[in-house]
């Protein structure tokens, strides 16, 4: 949290210097803040450089614009199309929104590089988790979640996710009891707004309400809060 109120203020301060921006959205790639990459870059159009426009198409995918995803992606020169983890985007994409045809091949590729130890592992898990919840394939999404665990690098959103998926496949108990149990604070808005919204899907109001009243004023920069 502290890191992205300093960005946010460095961006501020520095008028959008164009090695600041660079530097803060690789940082919110990292961090998983895909909902602020769009919109430092959404504007910028043919201003972006390389690197921010594949990390804009990247963000496309996880803001779950899936037609502007694809759109755009077909617009990459090959050199980036071929880059590992716009490969494995366009695999996600077309495993869970592409035409029937296409979907066994991308959820082969990404299943390959899901349970390997490439360096885009945890990235392959997470955009099949992405499709599981599209799918609603609980199975999946439990397997995915699990490796992703393992390593440490499971998000609140992914959790919220998870507790969602049990609950609309007739384990709604186990998922109350997750989320009763879940103690991580959230690093974004995107990530409260998640947590609190499945909570109230559990009929866990007055959960979500003290949540939101916890952290509200340390996101107080995001409308929808």
């Amino acid at each position: 949290v502290p890191a992205l109120l300093a960005s946010s203020w460095l961006l501020r301060l520095t008028s959008t210097n164009a090695a600041d921006l660079d530097l803060v959205i690789q940082f919110y790639d990292k961090a998983q803040f895909y909902d602020q990459i769009f919109d430092l870059l959404h504007e910028r159009g043919s201003q972006r450089t390389p690197v921010e426009h594949m990390l804009y198409v990247k963000s496309l995918f996880f803001e779950s614009r899936q037609e502007e995803f694809a759109r755009l992606w077909e617009q990459l020169p090959p050199d980036q199309r071929s880059h590992p983890e716009l490969r494995l985007l366009y695999a996600a994409h077309q495993a869970g929104w592409g035409p029937p045809e296409t979907s066994g091949d991308g959820k082969a590729e990404l299943l390959k590089v899901a349970v390997g130890a490439s360096p885009e592992q945890i990235l392959a898990n997470r955009l099949l988790m992405a499709v599981s919840l599209y799918r609603n394939d609980l199975a999946l999404f439990s397997e995915c979640f699990a490796r992703v665990q393992e390593a440490h690098a499971d998000s609140g959103v992914e959790n919220a996710n998870y507790w969602r998926l049990l609950a609309m496949n007739g384990q709604k108990e186990e998922a109350v009891r997750l989320a009763k149990d879940y103690v991580f604070p959230p690093k974004s808005s995107t990530e409260l707004l998640r947590l609190a919204t499945v909570h109230i899907l559990l009929d866990l109001k007055e959960e979500a309400l003290k949540l939101v009243r916890r952290y509200v004023t340390t996101f107080g920069f995001s409308e929808e809060l």
